[in-house]
Formats: structure tokens, sequence, C-alpha cells
């Protein structure tokens, strides 16, 4: 099981809130999301608790954000050069989902300097790709 825990903006969007002090089972363990609401898309922008590792979906369709999660990951992953057997179990992990709240101010933190950057990068046209 995996634990994404989101903004209030984000969690308002998906409906879908489980109160929940669990954590996540997965080897990277629990992650943070948000929604940006940049042009020409709008993203979920997912930043990793322990490793601080971000991972950029498109918006659309809220109700694909498990799946769509897990093959972004996925991508994020074997561009890092993680072995594939690695990968595999992870997404394997994730197929359980719980969207909660968030707990820590420092990820926070620094989901809000991503999201400055990938403003910018939209903003210039820097050639930023989401997956999914």
């Amino acid at each position: 099981m995996v634990v994404i825990r989101c903004t209030r903006k984000l969690l308002d969007r998906l409906r879908r809130f489980t109160p929940s002090e669990a954590s996540s089972t997965t080897a990277l363990g629990d992650w943070y999301a948000t929604i940006l609401l940049t042009k020409p898309q709008h993203v979920v922008l997912l930043v990793n608790a322990t490793t601080r590792l971000p991972v950029v979906i498109a918006a659309r369709d809220l109700s694909t954000l498990p799946l769509r999660f897990a093959e972004g990951l996925s991508a994020v992953l074997t561009a890092l050069q993680i072995p594939a057997e690695v990968i595999a179990a992870e997404v394997r992990e994730m197929r359980d989902v719980t969207f909660t709240t968030t707990a820590s101010r420092s990820v926070l933190g620094t989901m809000n300097d991503y999201a400055i950057f990938i403003e910018a990068a939209f903003h210039h046209e820097v050639g930023l790709s989401c997956t999914g």
C-alpha cells in the first residue's frame, strides 16, 4: 500500500479522502501530492517524503491518478537506471492507494520549491514534459 498525502486543493478535487495514520508499505514510503494549475496544462506534483524525488503527471482524469502515478514513477526510476525488478516490486506494492492529509511542513516546502521550477519551466517553454 502507498499513502499519498495530498494538499487540501488536491483532496477537494479527488473526493477520495481517508483519514489515516498508516504508513506506506512500499520501499520508498509515503508520497506528498498537490495540483498545480499551470498553463498549458494542469499537473499533479508528487514528491517522495524520504528521498524528495519528484514525479509530475498530467492532472486530467484524477480518477486514474493512482495508475498514472505508478506509470510515471516507473518512468522516472527507469531514467535513473534503477533495476527493473526493483521498479516492478515498487509498482506492485502501489496497487492499494490511500489518500490522506499532509503531515510534514518540510516536504511541503520542498514541493513549493519544485512548483516554482515547474511553473517557470512551463512559462519559459523549457521543454518540461510530464508523464500520463
